[in-house]
């Protein structure tokens, strides 16, 4: 039987009770698209991540605590994704998709 999900709640508590690791790669990658799509609306290059930082820490829509918070999620999903990080608590990897769609939104409805 398929099961679908009516809201973000409901999505994000089944895969971070699930796949925490999963639920932080998942939404580190919606973020990264939302940042593509932030430097393609500029017409401009993405360059490194400081280099992203620097631009929106600059952008006065976006500020220096939207980079900060990028920063802050992109080192935790280098951290899962490259290190042995071992369990991660669903309740992080909830925090972390709230962080990241908040800033998706940020990133592309400013």
């Amino acid at each position: 039987m398929t099961r679908y999900v009516a809201s973000f709640e409901e999505y994000v508590d089944i895969i971070a009770t699930e796949s925490p690791h999963a639920a932080i790669m998942d939404w580190w990658r919606r973020l990264n698209l939302a940042l593509d799509h932030y430097f393609k609306e500029l017409g401009d290059r993405r360059g490194k991540p400081k280099d992203v930082e620097r631009r929106i820490a600059s952008d006065p829509r976006l500020g220096p605590e939207v980079a900060t918070k990028i920063h802050e999620l992109r080192l935790m999903r280098n951290n899962v994704a490259h290190k042995n990080v071992g369990p991660l608590s669903r309740e992080l990897a909830i925090r972390y998709a709230e962080g990241a769609l908040r800033l998706t939104w940020a990133l592309t409805f400013p």
